[in-house]
């Protein structure tokens, strides 16, 4: 009897203490830039699913991007994220030079997240 009762009060002693301990703190996710949806219309039709052309452009944007659909031969949505030390209006810069982007805008009638 006296071992039953002396392991019942382990075991309630090991649920109490476990009970009042602090639950282990996570620090928050550092933010990323928020991605975009932009609207790009090209001087010629594309073949943006070329995963050539995209690892192309994410390296010379030093930003994420996806196409999420066409608009026309050669319009596109994308969706552009920046690097986390790149603010958006560089990579929006960056997309106007190159030669072959003959507009970018943000894609409006889609909240951005």
């Amino acid at each position: 009897m006296n071992y039953r009762l002396c392991l019942g009060a382990c075991f309630i002693t090991m649920v109490m203490a476990a009970c009042a301990q602090e639950p282990p703190r996570y620090a928050p996710p550092a933010q990323a830039a928020s991605a975009q949806r932009l609207i790009i219309r090209f001087t010629t039709a594309q073949a943006v699913w070329n995963t050539a052309e995209l690892a192309h452009l994410r390296t010379t944007l030093a930003a994420d991007i996806q196409p999420i659909a066409a608009v026309s031969d050669t319009t596109w949505v994308y969706a552009v994220q920046p690097q986390r030390s790149q603010p958006s209006s560089n990579v929006l810069q960056a997309l106007r030079a190159r030669p072959e982007v003959a507009h970018v805008e943000a894609d409006l009638r889609i909240r951005n997240p």
